[in-house]
């Protein structure tokens, strides 16, 4: 899978922009890594798509199965599929400051912070991008089985009229849960340090494409 970057500042080039551009207060904030947030979230993803296929007939009637199987990974880290809000953190994200902070607070990372708050966290601040896609466990699995069958059945008397019916069957079947850990800063915002967990499952059934002809 292809994964498109934007070209970004790194922590050197931004440091030296603000250390020549900026006023003393914002030169302040600046730390001293040099992280590249779009690393840090992103891995490559792979993905494998199987499918086999029988055919056969038994006393005059054909039949077909086929079996697919496919699998396909996340282009994030937590082999999670693109969010828009994770995405644009790693964007915007100070690249000067580290992952990690160094203590056990919101979960052992780096967060701006602000004391007058109830949470001592910076609420219009960026938040940290690794901790965003760490906070959230978003799982889900979906069950789907396809059917279709057709019959072609002549007249012996009339061997120019055929009935034909076709029909097909469409079941599927998912279940997810949604996950947030109170120790992050995607939990505490929303949450206020309890955690939250929500699942949900659903079934569908549907018939496609039921008729009789003539022909």
């Amino acid at each position: 899978m292809l994964l498109l970057q934007r070209s970004m500042e790194t922590g050197l080039q931004m440091g030296s922009f603000v250390n020549q551009n900026a006023s003393p207060s914002y030169v302040a904030r600046l730390g001293s890594a040099n992280t590249n947030w779009q690393d840090q979230i992103y891995q490559k993803a792979w993905g494998t798509d199987n499918n086999v296929s029988f055919s056969g007939g038994v006393k005059g009637l054909p039949y077909r199965v086929s079996l697919g199987y496919n699998e396909q990974n996340g282009t994030f880290t937590d082999n999670r599929f693109p969010a828009t809000g994770v995405i644009a953190n790693a964007t915007y994200f100070d690249p000067t400051q580290p992952v990690y902070s160094g203590n056990s607070n919101y979960g052992g990372y780096y967060e701006w912070l602000d004391p007058a708050s109830n949470t001592g966290l910076n609420v219009n601040a960026t938040a940290n991008p690794v901790a965003q896609l760490n906070a959230v466990r978003d799982v889900s699995s979906v069950w789907r089985a396809l059917g279709n069958i057709q019959l072609d059945y002549k007249l012996h008397f009339l061997p120019d009229l055929h009935f034909n019916v076709n029909a097909g069957y469409d079941y599927s079947k998912g279940e997810g849960a949604v996950t947030i850990d109170p120790a992050y800063k995607s939990g505490i915002g929303v949450l206020g340090f309890s955690y939250y967990c929500t699942t949900c499952s659903y079934k569908s059934r549907k018939w496609t494409n039921s008729r009789a002809s003539e022909c």
